[in-house]
């Protein structure tokens, strides 16, 4: 049906001059389903023809948008494996990421081998469908781009990549962004961009290993995925997958991240997922909101992040702090179950979901407790909520370091929360009026100053999307150090030629001019 509808509107494309844009993006997590969601959303008020594959919370609404939703059902990327002795639901370092990485990369093929996906490839060559641009998931961008050639049929087109990640870090050198990691940390480092020279050894040191080892590993694992559809150009069409993406949008920017050098083909939008208007809270969730005389904490682990996962004794320590508040501060708490904390008071109000937008909107939430993720600490800032951020993996750290930076909020370490003390310490501290006083006021700077980015978000990312679209491509935005060697880039050539140089006219001179 998807595919009939989307058809019919392609007959009609001469006449409303739009473009039909095909989208990958498998990604299961709410976070970053939110950006890819609100990208399409305004795509097709623009009246663009816009095929969505993966996963998304935007059904079929529009008449010229097509939806067909893959299974979720095979092999969840965030799945506990025993094996490797990795748990989502504790603390995990960067180093035991890299035990994660044949999950993602297992999810994505999975989905890509799927009875559901062949399916679509083949009701899409029956109908000799077209499309003028791709957009896929910047994480798996990969295999997305090789799949999208592959699905989309004979002709290059442009592919446009979408990071819901602070920075492009697998593959910016390939666009010419180099990082430079003396002054830019790596999203899996707890850093600011003023490390000392022993951070920049071990932001050096630690980001090239990873990168050096999930590149490997995605490299390999496409080649042995593709291999029997590709034959013996295999690994040159995998390796030049890396340089396939033609524009990258990322879907945040300097005020949640650091200022960092790109190239024109690299573009940072904002915030998209950020609603102008946020939906209405249900009658039961504003009451109790509104009836909080002194405040609301907010307590959400995002949705990787399983509050009901938290030990007993970690649940009884923040029951324990949040009893001990001072008497009109009320608690919403984003707990996963059906099953109510047992012994909370009338005060703490538990939900298995959240309208979150909605929430931080309330005049009455003082303090988000947060994991930290990326979309999580852009709607604090764009809603001037300040933070108390419990970092838990991967770009976590970086955005919780980057809270502290900006003086908006504080870090209560994993570590500790098996002390009663440590959190009462933390969360009545952050709370004492000298304190909060403080963060309200950089939290109010930093919100004014996002708020004119965040407005612009997804006019910016159409207007790139439409114009790569329609000139083709963006060869001419790509700068050459996509082309450069590291010694090349950081002119260690020149460095040796003249070194060189010097040595022969210093030691040499003398002897041709006695």
């Amino acid at each position: 049906m998807w595919l009939r509808l989307g058809f019919l509107v392609l007959l009609c494309g001469s006449v409303i001059e739009s473009s039909n844009i095909l989208v990958l993006f498998p990604s299961l997590a709410s976070g970053q389903q939110m950006p890819v969601t609100a990208l399409v959303e305004a795509l097709l008020e623009k009246g663009h023809q816009v095929t969505l594959i993966g996963q998304s919370t935007l059904e079929d609404q529009h008449a010229n948008y097509s939806y067909a939703k893959l299974p979720s059902e095979y092999y969840s990327p965030y799945d506990v494996n025993p094996a490797l002795g990795v748990d989502l639901q504790r603390p995990v370092t960067k180093w035991e990421l890299l035990s994660l990485v044949p999950n993602y990369v297992r999810y994505v093929e999975s989905l890509l081998a799927s009875d559901r996906f062949q399916r679509i490839r083949r009701e899409i060559r029956s109908q000799n469908m077209t499309f003028d641009s791709v957009i896929v998931d910047a994480n798996y961008a990969t295999h997305l781009s090789i799949a999208a050639d592959l699905l989309a049929g004979p002709g290059r087109r442009p592919v446009i990549a979408l990071s819901t990640l602070p920075s492009p870090w697998l593959f910016d050198e390939h666009l010419g962004s180099f990082n430079h990691l003396s002054f830019s940390p790596s999203i899996l480092s707890p850093y600011t961009d003023r490390m000392n020279v022993f951070q920049k050894i071990e932001n050096w040191l630690s980001h090239t290993y990873i990168k050096y080892r999930v590149k490997s590993i995605i490299t390999s694992s496409a080649v042995e995925h593709f291999r029997s559809e590709l034959g013996e150009k295999t690994s040159e069409v995998v390796d030049a997958s890396w340089e396939r993406v033609d524009l990258l949008l990322v879907a945040s920017n300097s005020i949640y991240n650091y200022p960092r050098l790109y190239g024109p083909n690299v573009v940072e939008v904002g915030p998209l997922h950020i609603q102008g208007t946020p939906q209405k809270l249900s009658q039961s969730v504003k009451t109790f909101l509104d009836g909080a005389e002194m405040g609301v904490i907010y307590f959400s682990l995002g949705s990787h992040i399983r509050a009901k996962s938290l030990t007993d004794y970690v649940i009884a320590n923040f029951l324990r702090v949040f009893t001990e508040l001072p008497r009109g501060y009320r608690v919403l708490w984003k707990w996963e179950s059906d099953d109510p904390i047992p012994g909370h008071p009338d005060y703490i109000l538990t939900q298995k979901w959240i309208q979150q937008q909605s929430v931080l909107a309330h005049p009455k939430v003082k303090v988000f407790i947060t994991h930290g993720g990326l979309q999580s600490f852009q709607e604090a800032v764009h809603f001037g909520v300040p933070l108390i951020g419990i970092p838990w993996f991967a770009d976590q750290e970086m955005t919780v370091q980057k809270i502290i930076d900006a003086g908006v909020g504080v870090k209560l370490e994993h570590s500790t929360l098996t002390s009663y003390e440590s959190i009462r310490d933390v969360v009545h501290g952050f709370l004492a009026d000298e304190n909060y006083a403080t963060f309200s006021r950089n939290m109010e700077l930093l919100s004014g100053r996002s708020k004119g980015l965040t407005a612009k978000a997804s006019d910016t990312a159409t207007f790139w999307v439409e114009y790569v679209t329609k000139v083709g491509g963006a060869s001419h935005l790509r700068p050459s150090t996509a082309d450069a060697t590291l010694i090349e880039y950081f002119c260690f050539d020149i460095f040796i030629v003249v070194t060189i140089l010097a040595v022969t006219a210093i030691y040499g001179g003398p002897k041709v001019f006695p």
